[in-house]
C-alpha cells in the first residue's frame, strides 16, 4: 500500500532546505511554473517539464441525448448530453521514471549452490 502524499508545506520546507530558498519564494517559484504550464495549454502548446513529465490537453467530444445501452446486462436507458471537455494527461519522462526505483529492478538472490557427488562415489539408494 502507498503511502500517504507530502503536504504542500511539507513540500515548500523539502525544496527550501534543500535549495537554500526561503518558503515564500519557493511558494513564488511553483505559483509561477502553474501559471506559465495553464497559459501554454490554454494556447494548445504542450509543456515539458525537463526530464521530468510532459503535459498536454485532449479534447473529448460532446456526446449527445439519446439512449444508453450497459454492455453487460443489456438494459438501455436514455443517457443525458454530455458537452465537449478539455481533459489534461500528464506523462512521465525517462528521467522520472529512472528516479523512481521499482521492485522488479531489485536484484534476485542467487539460486543456493548444489552440491554435486564426486565421481567415483556411488549413488546411495
Amino acid at each position: 500500500m502507498a503511502g500517504k502524499a507530502m503536504t504542500k508545506t511539507q513540500v515548500l520546507s523539502s525544496l527550501a532546505e534543500s535549495t537554500g530558498l526561503s518558503k515564500g519564494q519557493i511558494e513564488d517559484v511553483i505559483g509561477a511554473i502553474g501559471t506559465l504550464i495553464g497559459s501554454e495549454l490554454n494556447e494548445g502548446n504542450p509543456f515539458n517539464v525537463p526530464g521530468l513529465m510532459k503535459v498536454t490537453t485532449r479534447v473529448k467530444a460532446a456526446v449527445p441525448a439519446g439512449p444508453r445501452t450497459n454492455p453487460f446486462t443489456g438494459e438501455t436507458k436514455m443517457g443525458e448530453a454530455k458537452p465537449a471537455q478539455t481533459v489534461v494527461k500528464v506523462r512521465p519522462l525517462k528521467g522520472l521514471k529512472d528516479l523512481v526505483s521499482s521492485p522488479a529492478a531489485a536484484p534476485a538472490a542467487a539460486p543456493a549452490a548444489v552440491e554435486e557427488p564426486a565421481a567415483d562415489e556411488s549413488p546411495s539408494f
